[in-house]
């Protein structure tokens, strides 16, 4: 039986996995770096943006579902008992307001660590968004939100460094003592994403047909250059560069910007290559 290659989901959802997953990373980011008083005013800009890029990500999520499901929107808050894009609806609801109540509110305040309770819970449900769906093995399993959990981390941190050059001088006394230990946490993300993709990719020991051909169609130049090469390995170097004494302040931006490309085609690769037997039901 011929396999086809799922069309519910398109670039839309892509981008809204990227947008909700680095939007719970900022804010998570932000929220810690502020707490330690590092990078103070690109800590707390992360955590407005936060929110602004999880609401961004839910705008291209109704995009995708079309207008006539604008009003029935109220049904997905019913079954969190037994639906996980209820779950997802209330994880989203609770994030965007208590990230945007911590942001109004004086430093310290309990609220904070509610939004960042529910900001880890933004990078990973997008993984499950996709795991819950039973007719694509590739998608289904336990090693995607956790892959997405990191992704979201590495993307979140990779927006906030885009931020520090406009937002810190040069001078800056915690610069030079904040962006090696950001080189040394986002190392240790980068590691764990290719171990992690190491053991995702190696399912084709299941000899699923499925499965065989959703690696194909992962193993393009947009997964292999986007996500391996531009978004892990170069940024992987350019921090251990870092942490072996070179000059961070000119790789910051450089950094940054290939991170998110890879956090990018790591969302598209995923989507694109899902496949299911005709049989199935997407």
């Amino acid at each position: 039986m011929p396999l086809e290659r799922q069309k519910a989901f398109d670039w839309k959802i892509a981008l809204y996995l990227f947008f909700g997953g680095t939007g719970g990373g900022l804010f998570f980011n932000g929220f810690i770096l502020d707490r330690f008083n590092l990078l103070v005013s690109a800590a707390r800009s992360a955590q407005f943006l936060g929110p602004l890029f999880v609401g961004l990500g839910c705008l291209f999520l109704l995009l995708h579902a079309g207008s006539g499901f604008k009003t029935k929107i109220h049904l997905l808050f019913l079954r969190p008992g037994t639906s996980w894009i209820s779950r997802g609806t209330w994880i989203i609801t609770i994030f965007l307001l208590s990230s945007l109540l911590t942001v109004g509110l004086e430093r310290g305040s309990s609220i904070g660590w509610v939004a960042v309770v529910f900001s880890v819970l933004m990078t990973i449900y997008p993984g499950i968004l996709l795991s819950e769906n039973k007719a694509i093995p590739f998608w289904r399993t336990p090693i995607l939100p956790i892959l997405f959990f990191f992704s979201g981390l590495s993307s979140g941190l990779a927006v906030l460094l885009l931020m520090v050059p406009f937002l810190s001088t040069p001078h800056d006394a915690t610069l030079a003592l904040a962006l090696p230990v950001l080189s040394w946490y986002d190392l240790a993300i980068i590691c764990m994403q290719l171990i992690i993709l190491w053991t995702y990719l190696g399912a084709n020991a299941k000899k699923e047909i499925t499965i065989s051909e959703s690696l194909r169609l992962m193993k393009r130049p947009l997964f292999i250059v986007g996500t391996l090469i531009l978004g892990l390995f170069l940024p992987l170097l350019l921090h251990l560069f870092v942490i072996a004494g070179g000059e961070p302040q000119g790789l910051v931006v450089i950094t940054g910007v290939l991170l998110v490309i890879g956090g990018i085609s790591l969302r598209f690769s995923v989507i694109k290559a899902g496949v299911y037997l005709p049989r199935h039901s997407l």
